[in-house]
């Protein structure tokens, strides 16, 4: 019998977790993801319903890889695994009976967009129970804001920080008669997280 081979910490670089989790590598720490509530929305959906509690990893830079650690981790691996993008609601346009528009800033409210970045997934050693997930490209990084790592539509919670650039991660609504309309702000979305 062979036995388990799994890549020292040395030779990857980062360190390797001691307990099962979901966990974000970035700046050659270990960052464990916590799990949003609910289920992620099919990627024909523009966005989830909202999500109203902040982010409490926050990675410093948007080089990251992401360990899983399960036990069913070897025989039930994906293929690929996708990061959503969780875009930030900064402002909400209202119009009274008059007809009148007043804009206002919406605090603390995001929401799983279908925006998304497609990551390989390999296994860490032979029959192990840890899975690196990695980008299609070395030199991918991630834009400064939030994500999701999906998982069985399950999105582990994460932030690069920096100033925001990018227009996916950032949505205005428009409260209209036959609802409330979404869209990426018109306006620069640079803003410090």
């Amino acid at each position: 019998m062979t036995p388990i081979t799994t890549p020292s910490t040395q030779s990857l670089g980062f360190p390797l977790p001691s307990v099962y989790g979901i966990y974000a590598v970035s700046g050659g720490r270990l960052h464990e993801l916590e799990p949003l509530v609910g289920r992620v929305p099919d990627q024909r959906v523009f966005m989830s319903t909202p999500v109203k509690t902040p982010s409490r990893t926050v990675l410093p830079d948007g080089r990251a890889r992401f360990i899983i650690y399960r036990r069913d981790a070897a025989s039930s691996a994906p293929e690929r695994v996708s990061v959503r993008v969780i875009a930030k609601v900064l402002r909400a346009m209202t119009f009274n009976t008059a007809g009148q528009a007043s804009t206002t800033n919406v605090q603390d409210t995001w929401t799983i967009r279908n925006t998304s970045y497609d990551f390989r997934v390999a296994p860490l050693g032979e029959g192990s129970e840890m899975l690196i997930i990695t980008p299609e490209s070395e030199d991918f990084v991630f834009p400064a804001g939030r994500y999701g790592l999906v998982i069985k539509g399950q999105a582990y919670d994460f932030t690069i920080a920096g100033p925001i650039t990018e227009p996916a991660q950032c949505l205005e609504g428009i409260k209209a008669e036959n609802g409330t309309f979404y869209s990426e702000c018109r306006h620069s979305p640079e803003r410090q997280l």
